[in-house]
């Protein structure tokens, strides 16, 4: 296998970059996260990022959206990370993930970690503000809940679920 870098113990393969097809069920932030954060630890140049991107990276509808660009379009990694980010988290994944997000409720997970891990997922995709991720914490949380973090008066959503995390481990044990 052709080695892109070698760190060290740390080497790796074209195996390793990973790849992002423009399917509906992908998420193109997540992607260039995983994908930047191999090119930090290899130290590539905006150059390197770019090509290692349109060689390896993008496949199926990605790749299509790529070559279909105008010709006169001169890339660079940042012009493509952009446009890549604004056709594939369009308005309407926005507006999908925000009605998922009204309709996430505590009562029907299976379990209170996996509501707050979606609630966290949802908030962090649609990049919203402190206060948005709290209104949407109490939203989606039990009666019980819900009026206890409206009584505490958090001043950051980290800080509410931190205490509903505690809060809930404690219950566990006096159980």
């Amino acid at each position: 296998m052709t080695s892109i870098f070698k760190m060290n113990v740390i080497q790796m393969t074209l195996d390793d970059i990973p790849q992002f097809n423009g399917a509906s069920n992908e998420n193109i932030k997540s992607y260039f996260e995983s994908f930047e954060s191999i090119a930090t630890i290899g130290k590539w140049s905006s150059k390197e990022r770019l090509d290692i991107l349109t060689a390896y990276g993008l496949q199926g509808h990605a790749m299509h959206y790529y070559r279909a660009l105008p010709a006169d379009v001169k890339p660079s990694y940042k012009l493509i990370k952009e446009m890549l980010l604004n056709y594939f988290w369009s308005s309407d994944i926005r507006m999908l993930k925000k009605a998922e997000l009204a309709k996430l409720k505590q009562e029907e997970c299976s379990s209170l970690d996996i509501y707050l891990e979606k609630l966290e997922e949802l908030v962090y995709q649609l990049n919203y503000s402190n206060e948005q991720k709290l209104d949407s914490l109490i939203a989606g949380l039990n009666e019980d809940l819900r009026i206890s973090i409206i009584l505490k008066r958090f001043k950051t959503f980290n800080e509410a679920v931190a205490y509903i995390r505690l809060r809930t481990r404690s219950s566990r044990i006096t159980m």
